[in-house]
């Protein structure tokens, strides 16, 4: 019930939509040429000592008020702070924050006091991240490898697996977690001192807790201990062109009723799930690309939300699910590619009990394509097509607090396990009698253009068709009133700029 309320606020939101209400003040920061003692009401220094830009965005979002637009500037030089908004606007008039392309790092140089010498030439320092499962599970017990994190004078340092191996790579990292100590052996002839040691050292890049009506736009933020971005008690945050990457967490998480929108952004390569929203929280992602997630999963919803992934692809994360729903919420992909990631064995879409419906997907090269892993819940399917995995196509138990509904769809090399009795393209018609689905769906070669897929091309880089069917495909306008089956991503958004 919360969460169809919170869904109904969203919405009645999207529809009032954003006017032409007076707005409030414009601020500038700029890391370069700011100082904090300036007024922050000018793009650049006017050489009077008091009109200028900031040069933290702490002190803007200090200054700023409802429905104030804060400009900031992209040079040369990462914002090595928290941005933490919890100030909002109007519907008619949302407060701006706008990144122009900057970066929000969380790395930051170790003191050289910092760090404690040990007998075997060795120094370390405490260490503990925020990474909710690697902190939580027992079978590792050391930093993952990835996201890069160990910095020396600007470059990558390699990370080891162990004390033993550590003895033989100077110049690298290696994080004993037990201990939350984090030990560096220095190449030879130096001290910690001698060297520029960067780690991350800060929490979420940018946070909104407490506030509503905002626009985040045009952002980069890495390297977090925590997620790129988290939200939580807000409604009405939209987030365009963030993209959050290499962070010791999620890339983008919603917790405690945030209502929030995300649009073109890029959530890849984060030591957690690319997205992770939690609580009652209702969240709308368009365009979206989440990508190369290392311990988790690519998109994981817990509890009695509502998510919404539209126009999106996930693809190549590691460990868990590329799309998991947990909890009693209700989690929903419409045109999306879901593909998944060499030696991971998890199922592609899998419910923990939440509710999925999958619309105009293309789910693919996987073990499985999509799990109802518990007896209740609601699964929907409608004119998507599943190909290439190896165990099964869908793994769809028989309970009394299951509904499952499909039809329009396309199921290609693979099996369906209803019930716990496979099917395959010789015992078709007895899945459909058993089932009583799929009446109208098909079970036949899409024929992909190029072989179909992201290894194709590079997503990250844009201009690129995933999955793409020729128009001979047996799955063009074989849907409802004539509409394909499938995915259809032309690279018309999914990060690119």
């Amino acid at each position: 019930m919360r969460s169809t309320a919170l869904l109904a606020v969203l919405l009645a939101w999207m529809a009032y939509g954003p006017g032409n209400a007076a707005r409030g003040e414009t601020w500038w920061v700029n890391n370069e040429t700011g100082r904090d003692s300036f007024n922050g009401r000018a793009a650049s220094p006017k050489g009077d000592g008091v009109h200028g830009p900031f040069a933290t965005v702490k002190r803007a979002v200090a200054a700023f008020g409802t429905s104030d637009r804060l400009e900031i500037a992209n040079t040369s030089r990462p914002y090595r702070e928290l941005i933490a908004i919890s100030k909002g606007g109007t519907p008619e008039a949302p407060l701006v924050v706008d990144g122009h392309g900057a970066t929000v790092d969380g790395l930051d140089a170790v003191p050289a006091a910092e760090w404690r010498a040990e007998p075997d030439g060795t120094f370390w320092v405490p260490f503990a991240t925020n990474a909710n499962k690697l902190e939580r599970v027992k079978d590792v017990m050391t930093w993952i490898g990835a996201p890069q994190i160990w910095f020396v004078d600007g470059q990558a340092a390699p990370n080891a697996k162990s004390a033993e191996e550590l003895a033989h790579r100077p110049g690298g990292f290696y994080w004993n977690k037990g201990l939350h100590r984090l030990y560096f052996k220095p190449p030879a002839g130096k001290r910690p001192a001698d060297l520029r040691i960067e780690i991350p050292r800060r929490g979420t890049g940018i946070s909104v807790y407490g506030a509503d009506y905002i626009v985040v736009e045009n952002f980069r933020t890495m390297h977090s201990l925590n997620d790129g971005v988290g939200t939580g008690h807000c409604r009405g945050v939209v987030f365009r062109h963030v993209d959050c990457c290499d962070n010791c967490d999620q890339g983008f998480s919603a917790h405690d009723g945030a209502v929030n929108i995300i649009e073109d952004c890029r959530l890849e390569r984060n030591a957690g799930s690319g997205i992770c929203d939690a609580g009652n929280s209702v969240t709308i992602f368009r365009r979206c690309l989440v990508a190369h997630n290392t311990f988790e999963s690519g998109a994981y919803f817990l509890n009695e939300g509502f998510h919404l992934l539209e126009d999106c692809a996930i693809f190549d994360n590691d460990d868990g699910p590329q799309v998991m729903a947990g909890g009693e919420g209700w989690t929903q992909l419409r045109n999306c590619v879901v593909c998944g990631k060499a030696g991971n064995a998890t199922p592609l879409v899998q419910s923990q009990g939440g509710n999925v419906a999958l619309d105009h997907c293309t789910v693919a090269d996987g073990v499985v394509g999509v799990e109802m892993a518990r007896t209740r819940g609601v699964l929907k399917i409608s004119h998507c097509l599943f190909t290439r995995c190896r165990q099964a196509l869908a793994v769809i138990p028989r309970g009394a607090q299951l509904r499952f509904s499909s039809d329009y769809n396309g199921w290609h090399l693979g099996v369906l396990d209803f019930g716990g009795v496979p099917y395959g393209p010789g015992t078709w018609r007895d899945y459909q009698k058993a089932s009583r689905q799929d009446a109208h769906s098909l079970a036949a070669d899409p024929r992909f253009l190029a072989g179909g897929g992201p290894a194709t091309d590079d997503p990250c880089a844009g201009g690129f068709a995933l999955f793409a069917l020729p128009p001979d495909s047996p799955y063009r306008s074989s849907g409802e009133r004539g509409h394909s089956i499938g995915a259809s991503l032309k690279g018309n958004g999914t990060g690119k700029r």
